[in-house]
Parts: structure tokens; sequence; C-alpha cells
């Protein structure tokens, strides 16, 4: 990750602010998620390549990753 993207991630590490950015994203400003049903998982991820014994494990790790909760759109 370069220097210029480490604020941003900081910034929306924040369960607040990364609400706000997916309301005015997906929902046109209309405020339909909360902080509270925004939650933080882990940012590890690890993944197989090849096969027999081939086989290896890499992990990589992610910017932000999050998961919603009670999210029921509205119709």
């Amino acid at each position: 990750m370069g220097r210029k993207e480490e604020p941003l991630v900081k910034y929306y590490e924040n369960a607040e602010h990364f609400a706000e950015l997916m309301n005015g994203w997906l929902y046109a400003g209309s405020r339909i998620l909360t902080s509270e049903q925004v939650q933080a998982r882990n940012i590890r991820y690890t993944g197989k390549t090849g096969k027999g014994r081939a086989t290896r494990y890499r992990s990589r790790y992610r910017d932000i990753v999050k998961y919603v909760d009670g999210l029921h759109p509205r119709l």
C-alpha cells in the first residue's frame, strides 16, 4: 500500500465514515446504512495455489474489509 492511500484507509476504518461513504455511493445520499450495522472483519486473506506437491498457501492483506449486518433495502 502506498503512502498516499494510508490516510484514506485509516479514515474509512471508522464505521461512521464507512457508512457515510456507502450511503453516498450506493444510496445517493439517503441514510440507509448506520455505523452500528458496520462491523470490521479480518483483513488477512489466505489462498491456495498449485496442486499436489507444488501446493502453496499465500497470505495477503486487504486494506479495508467490512461486514454489514441487518441491511434490508427499501423498495
